[in-house]
């Protein structure tokens, strides 16, 4: 219908966030300012760009930001060496014509410093239980003044070639999710190094409670590995981080939140083995004679188990009503950062670590008649119990706490 007559059935509107049915006659583009802020580059104005037909054909979501340097923060280093531009541009189709239920998506970006371009083919099944995705995807940083956490080296190009097997499946008393990735330095890269990860998701219902757990696998080899996109122990890594933009630059989130010591921190962005309880924590592995022998934080290795029991169920009605959730949590895990032998596997790893705790999540979803606004989910984690807790803590039971944007589980 778009291209039914020379001048093409193109409509522009204003973005204004409310529901509206897709127009099957006209191509709709939409518009709307965007603002955001962080500390380098202060405040960000920009403008926003959608479009697409029927939800399902040539969309796209574009934005550009002019960083104005306002409202910085006073004690930042190299304050007038923030980037004076910013953009994002994603593009996604069907491939109708050529193949049924498969799709093409690119975006590149230039944000906080990194530039990331990701050619994607994504092909599904007819009822959507299947998927397999294939990305390239390059990496490249001009600045690491943004970062809430260091470790990501400039001007480096790391480039990789990701293959993702999906499967979605229920039964009797809940549902599931299993991925197969593989991670492969590409041509180009500046790096070699692999991952092999295999994760299940399952959300069961036993009664009134929700119970959702999460089992999370990764061999890792290759001589050279790039730091932002090692294994953490407690949560994303670097490259994970930069997919949210609560956290791909200091503003929001607080670097004093994020740093790593020799006791946990207090912020917590879900990712990686997810050992909560260990956020900010350099996780040292000791010699005998008591020397460190490792700092077991990230690693290119590791293995999780992690549980979420929800009793929200339970509550009375005047708490379910706000939006408040809580949940008993538990995750254990193990991590290594040598190289996966037949002979040494049982020697390399570090020793379970684990936590326990009780936990409180909001979801702020009143934005009135706003509603194609995404749900903001805020999460306020009590790590009660650690097996293997810092030196500088009192006990293994202790009262410990942390936020969080987004659910883990």
């Amino acid at each position: 219908m778009p291209d039914n007559n020379s001048t093409c059935n193109t409509t522009f509107n204003f973005d204004h966030k409310l529901y509206q049915y897709s127009d099957w006659k006209n191509y709709e583009i939409k518009y709307r300012p965007d603002v955001w802020w962080n500390n380098y580059d202060g405040m960000k104005v920009g403008l926003n760009l959608t479009g697409g037909y029927l939800r399902h054909h040539h969309l796209f979501d574009a934005s550009v930001w002019f960083n104005t340097g306002a409202l910085q923060k006073d004690s930042i280093p190299n304050a007038n060496d923030y980037d004076y531009y910013s953009y994002r541009i994603n593009y996604n189709t069907n491939l109708d014509k050529i193949a049924l239920n498969t799709r093409i998506n690119t975006r590149s970006q230039f944000l906080a410093g990194l530039y990331t371009n990701k050619f994607s083919i994504i092909k599904s099944d007819s009822k959507g239980n299947n998927k397999l995705e294939v990305d390239f995807l390059s990496l490249y940083r001009t600045n690491e003044d943004y970062l809430i956490n260091s470790g990501w080296d400039l001007e480096k190009m790391n480039n990789r070639i990701d293959v993702n097997l999906e499967h979605k499946y229920n039964y009797s008393y809940g549902k599931g999710t299993i991925n197969l990735m593989l991670q492969s330095s590409a041509l180009g890269s500046a790096y070699d190094y692999n991952k092999l990860i295999l994760s299940a998701k399952n959300n069961n219902k036993l009664e009134k409670l929700k119970i959702n757990t999460r089992a999370y696998i990764q061999f890792g080899t290759g001589s050279n590995w790039a730091e932002e996109s090692k294994l953490h122990l407690a949560g994303a890594n670097n490259e994970e981080m930069m997919g949210s933009k609560f956290t791909r630059a200091e503003g929001i989130v607080s670097a004093e939140f994020m740093d790593y010591g020799y006791t946990t921190n207090h912020f917590h962005q879900a990712g990686g083995l997810n050992l909560r309880g260990y956020t900010g924590y350099l996780a040292p592995e000791f010699n005998e004679d008591g020397t460190i022998a490792s700092y077991d934080y990230n690693g290119t290795s590791g293995a999780a188990f992690n549980t979420e029991i929800d009793f929200t169920a339970y509550l009375p009605y005047s708490i379910r009503k706000n939006n408040i959730a809580s949940y008993f949590f538990a995750d254990a895990g193990i991590i290594t950062s040598d190289k996966l032998t037949k002979e040494n596997y049982k020697e390399l790893f570090s020793d379970i670590r684990a936590d326990v705790g009780i936990g409180f999540s909001y979801t702020l979803r009143n934005f009135g008649p706003l509603e194609a606004i995404k749900p903001l989910v805020i999460h306020f984690d009590m790590p009660l119990f650690l097996n293997r807790p810092p030196a500088s803590d009192e006990d293994f039971y202790q009262m410990r706490w942390l936020i969080g944007i987004n659910k883990s589980l």
